[in-house]
């Protein structure tokens, strides 16, 4: 491959790679540079099949953080002072003043709410949560508690239970859990880590 067209096909493979780690959306992101960038390659026959395969990667890399940033729904309880994300793919099928349910494709369950801790310390009220877990049958496989923040899994009849619970203005606790198949694991994970990082006290 010649000098030149090398550098064009690594300059638009690097535009494609920061439109995927920016994030951004159609609004601040435009196709022009990775296009020009292309079009050197383009009129030379021998490389046709990789600069189809280029602009193919760049669209399909275009839409998929498009859609990802559009489709998470913001959602929070003010009396109990925190928010979160909830993923695409999931309605709601209950709500109440602490908090609400959702559901998602093949029986995926979400719930999200908050709660007084009362006389009861942060630590005591997950442990007795992670207690009850176990009594209802389910296999704790992680667990971990701090002071301020707390997350545990296990399996259930090939299904998991993800639960992560933060303190929220010294008196409260804000937990989500989520159960789905243990087949979606995999494309669940990334959706887990963004909806622990997405739980936030505000307002306090």
């Amino acid at each position: 491959m010649k000098p030149g067209i090398k550098a064009r096909v690594r300059r638009a493979a690097s535009f494609a790679h920061e439109a995927e780690i920016s994030g951004k959306s159609s609004a601040t992101f435009s196709l022009s540079p990775i296009l020009s960038g292309l079009d050197g390659i383009w009129r030379d026959a021998n490389l046709m099949p990789m600069a189809r395969f280029l602009l193919s990667l760049v669209s399909i890399l275009f839409c998929s953080t498009f859609l990802h940033a559009q489709a998470w729904q913001p959602f929070g309880v003010r009396q109990f002072a925190f928010i979160f994300d909830v993923p695409p793919g999931f309605v709601l099928t209950q709500r109440s003043d602490q908090g609400a349910e959702f559901r998602g494709e093949n029986d995926a369950l979400l719930a999200v709410w908050g709660a007084r801790l009362g006389e009861h310390s942060f630590r005591a009220e997950i442990e007795h949560r992670m207690v009850e877990d176990e009594k209802e049958g389910w296999k704790l496989t992680y667990r971990r508690v701090t002071p301020r923040w707390a997350s545990y899994s296990g399996i259930k009849n090939e299904q998991i239970r993800y639960v992560r619970a933060i303190a929220v203005c010294n008196d409260r606790a804000a937990l989500f859990v989520i159960n789905y198949s243990s087949d979606e694991k995999i494309p669940y994970d990334p959706i887990v880590v963004r909806m622990v990082r997405s739980l936030k006290a505000e307002g306090c």
